[in-house]
């Protein structure tokens, strides 16, 4: 089988590597792998697990994998936001005049962020003559005047140039690079269609983002350099343990059902007496974990929301709710967390259970999806000569 035949999908995460590889012609013919990243010798030597998942793969496939398409999650993402309006004198507008418009936006970030490469080009408004709009209009139209904002997501050329010799040195072309907390929070708002507004926080390993959706549309997205492995090093400082004793102390709470707050709260009905004897042995008193994680995880919560406006969302408030995402948020899996009363805002607090088949899937369903909001300005390809060629066509 030709090579041609696949897409691959890598979630190359900070604590942990998703990959699958979807058949384009058999939509059921797709296979998944996935490796945690332990400790900081395993995140190390990520590439020699790619490289493991990568072989394992073309084992299954009998045939050789030469390009993937990256979803990255990392605090490296930066986020620009820009606003037009543009007169048109009730003319005739046409595609072109849209694209155009498009393109000397796309050049303005380019020009003025040279050190960045953009990642997604996202519509967030149109108003097409005071009427907004959910996308550009298709066919040729009459107006006055057009007022669209976008959002570009970035990262820098440093950054990129490192993942693509990283992938090289695997044999490995990267297709298309995505941001994963936004492809991920783009698919999974599906399943909340009860909400109106769905404010997504996905916790990873040191890293936190916050993406904002109004109507299924694309609001905000906000990055912060604090994440799950933060809520380790708290408990290893604190009660002087190693970094996996705390990280095996933290991953263990998900298994249980307690509530996360800052009071304390006597007589906790924990049955599993492994995990007690595991406290003990290290001389640790359960409340004052529960007051160390909740204490780290509210300062996330806190800092990712300071500033946000919430103007926009107020027209019907009992319709948001915020998802914990990500391998961060795994902690609260079968547990609550009391947030401050600002957060009343919210009707409902839910936490979902990525696993790599629905986020690889989330990032198979982008690259062959049609959205009108997501701007993909191809430039067009120099075509390079050979050098008899270049000599033949300079003495023509």
């Amino acid at each position: 089988m030709s090579k041609e035949k696949f897409e691959t999908i890598l979630d190359y995460g900070s604590s942990k590597l998703r990959i699958g590889t979807f058949e384009k012609d058999y939509i059921k013919n797709k296979f998944f792998l996935n490796e945690d990243l332990k400790n900081n010798l395993d995140k190390q030597n990520s590439s020699q697990k790619i490289h493991g998942m990568i072989k394992n793969l073309e084992k299954k496939l009998n045939t050789h994998l030469n390009e993937i398409n990256l979803m990255i999650d990392t605090a490296d993402f930066f986020s620009v936001d820009i606003g037009t309006k543009k007169i048109f004198d009730n003319r005739l507008v046409k595609s072109k005049d849209i694209k155009l418009l498009l393109k000397s936006i796309n050049s303005l970030i380019k020009n003025n962020y040279p050190d960045l490469k953009i990642i997604h080009f996202i519509i967030t408004k149109i108003v097409i003559d005071k009427k907004e709009h959910r996308s550009f209009p298709e066919d040729d139209l009459n107006f006055d005047e057009l007022i669209f904002e976008a959002k570009f997501i970035c990262l820098s050329n440093i950054y990129l140039d490192k993942l693509h010799k990283k992938f090289k040195e695997q044999f490995l072309s990267i297709k298309k690079i995505y941001c994963s907390s936004y492809i991920k929070s783009f698919f999974f708002k599906e399943s909340f269609e009860n909400y109106e507004n769905k404010f997504f926080l996905d916790i990873g390993f040191e890293k936190s983002c916050l993406t904002i959706y109004k109507k299924n549309n694309f609001k905000l997205i906000k990055y912060l350099n604090i994440g799950g492995n933060h809520i380790t090093k708290d408990i290893s400082n604190v009660f002087k343990i190693s970094i996996m004793e705390a990280e095996k102390i933290k991953k263990n709470l998900n298994k249980l059902e307690i509530n996360f707050s800052d009071s304390e709260i006597e007589n906790n009905n924990i049955k599993d007496l492994n995990f007690l004897n595991n406290l003990n042995h290290h001389n640790i008193q359960f409340d004052m974990l529960k007051r160390v994680v909740f204490a780290r995880i509210d300062e996330i919560i806190k800092l990712i929301f300071k500033d946000i406006d919430y103007s926009i969302f107020v027209e019907n408030r009992k319709k948001s709710i915020l998802v914990f995402i990500g391998e961060g948020s795994k902690i609260l899996n079968k547990n609550s967390i009391t947030l401050n009363e600002k957060f009343d805002y919210f009707n409902e607090i839910n936490i979902f259970d990525e696993n790599t088949t629905l986020v690889c899937d989330s990032g198979y369903k982008f690259t062959l999806m049609n959205n009108p909001n997501e701007i993909n300005l191809v430039p067009k390809k120099s075509i390079k000569y050979g050098f008899f060629e270049r000599m033949f066509n300079f003495f023509k």
